[in-house]
């Protein structure tokens, strides 16, 4: 069983470090590679770090632009504002949720 629907693509954009900075082993960064039938990555490395908001400006090519988080100006907040999808979901997941501010 899956989670994802088959009648649907996905792109997700996402860096090439975890988040103790320690690099990811086995993928390409700065382009967009076939993770599975339906689903495109793309690692985008610390050195070009807003080359992607042209992608966001310039590709209209999605019906929806969603975004879990809200504590990354790079991954969460530009995206937002540069993104010309009037589709957007901000998903904040429990993050502000009072016990997750006392961490």
């Amino acid at each position: 069983m899956t989670c994802f629907n088959a009648n649907l693509n996905y792109k997700i954009f996402c860096g090439d470090s975890d988040v103790d900075k320690i690099k990811l082993n086995n993928i390409k960064c700065n382009q967009w590679e076939n993770f599975n039938q339906h689903t495109q990555v793309y690692y985008n490395s610390n050195k070009n770090n807003f080359n992607f908001i042209k992608y966001w400006k310039s590709n209209s090519d999605y019906d929806f632009l969603y975004i879990v988080g809200i504590y990354s100006f790079k991954f969460n907040i530009l995206p937002l504002l540069f993104s010309p999808s009037k589709n957007k979901i901000l998903s904040v997941r429990g993050i502000l949720h009072p016990g997750a501010f006392s961490q």
